[in-house]
């Protein structure tokens, strides 16, 4: 099922889509944790452009106002901010996607079935099989 805009804005914020990234690492936020929340703070890093985002993410959503604040890939300082996070899989990040994933077709798009795709030709090559012994003289005849 697709997003409206409503929801996409409060999943991903302003951009209303999810950040590619390399990798992520997360660290949980123990005062909203506390309050019964699903709140982690994340570093999400894109590799390929050297890019560095943070994030404060609650039960999945960012929220609607959130905009990624894309900062340059400093080894030095990133592996200081990274003491007190831990690597995490990109997929338990709501609002990254590993980078170069291409994602949401709208499914209001009436696309054609895939016709290059053939169907099995078991069942005409045994009706080859029987059209070819029709042909066949039988020795009583």
């Amino acid at each position: 099922m697709a997003m409206n805009d409503k929801e996409k804005r409060e999943k991903f914020g302003i951009n209303m889509a999810a950040v590619e990234v390399t990798r992520v690492f997360k660290k949980p936020l123990e005062h909203f944790q506390g309050k019964g929340m699903d709140a982690f703070a994340w570093v999400l890093v894109n590799d390929d452009t050297s890019e560095v985002i943070h994030a404060n993410i609650y039960n999945g959503k960012v929220g609607r106002k959130w905009k990624p604040r894309i900062l340059g890939l400093d080894t030095d300082k990133l592996q200081k901010k990274l003491k007190t996070y831990v690597p995490a899989d990109i997929a338990d990040c709501s609002v990254a996607i590993p980078a170069g994933l291409v994602i949401e077709i709208d499914p209001a798009l009436d696309l054609p079935a895939d016709e290059s795709i053939e169907e099995p030709q078991v069942e005409a090559e045994a009706e080859t099989e029987v059209e070819a012994a029709d042909d066949v003289e039988s020795p009583n005849s």
